[in-house]
């Protein structure tokens, strides 16, 4: 039996190279859905070397959008055919982000109302975050 866990692939020599193209393809995916984009964006400046998939003035701009209140990033098929995403940050009481918060639909078109909805989430687990570091 062939697995892809943790990064790395449990399976015969000769998959190897299988392997390669699986990360390659999932590092791919990470890039472009919404929930890559903003573990991406939410990181310090030069603590990431960021993917070279979107232009550097995207970047630029995500990464200042995403650290506005509220914020969240959609992906409408982008990493997907037939899912739509939501992600929003989760911040630590110290302003780094601690994960994010995502829904994937099944759809070719997103809820109205659930960015709205992913936000209020993200917003809720980073207060619990914060009570439960006092």
């Amino acid at each position: 039996m062939h697995t892809f866990k943790d990064g790395a692939w449990k399976g015969r020599c000769s998959d190897r190279r299988r392997a390669t193209l699986m990360r390659s393809r999932l590092c791919t995916q990470a890039n472009r859905s919404a929930t890559g984009r903003v573990l991406y964006a939410a990181q310090p400046s030069g603590d990431v070397a960021l993917p070279d998939c979107w232009p550097q003035r995207e970047w630029r701009r995500l990464r200042e959008s995403v650290r506005e209140p509220g914020a969240t990033v959609a992906d409408r098929q982008d990493a997907f055919p037939g899912i739509c995403c939501v992600a929003a940050p989760v911040w630590w009481p110290d302003g780094t982000c601690a994960g994010s918060v995502t829904v994937r639909v099944l759809s070719s078109t997103l809820p109205p109302r659930l960015p709205d909805l992913v936000s209020h989430a993200a917003r809720r687990v980073g207060t619990a975050l914060a009570a439960a570091t006092e």
